[in-house]
């Protein structure tokens, strides 16, 4: 009879440790995953911003924040095109400069 409760005893520790290493396992996988779009979210809204902040053509500088992330977004004139600039400080800062012609358009990502 002992050695039937030890038995038993011993699978369900071993069960329930796989199933504490499998969970783990995932958190992780998904945590990796939901940064990894987060990141590419504030990258996409940094080059919005600064878009938007070059085709307002006027000069102005302003911190916001966004969901909790703060932002600082500038724009001032560089002879005949409109600078606009957005900044994540733990993501990553845009670039767009603007003329008649066209734009230009850079993002650098901070790095971990």
């Amino acid at each position: 009879m002992r050695t039937s409760r030890g038995g038993v005893l011993m699978i369900v520790l071993v069960t329930l440790t796989l199933l504490t290493l499998f969970g783990g396992f995932v958190h992780t996988l998904l945590t990796q995953k939901r940064l990894t779009l987060r990141a590419e979210e504030r990258r996409m809204q940094a080059l919005w911003l600064a878009r938007s902040a070059a085709q307002a053509q006027k000069e102005f500088q302003q911190d916001l924040t966004l969901e909790g992330d703060f932002v600082h977004v500038a724009a001032h004139r560089e002879g005949t095109r409109w600078i606009g600039e957005a900044q994540f400080p733990i993501y990553g800062h845009a670039f767009v400069a603007t003329d008649g012609n066209g734009s230009v358009e850079r993002y650098a990502r901070v790095p971990f």
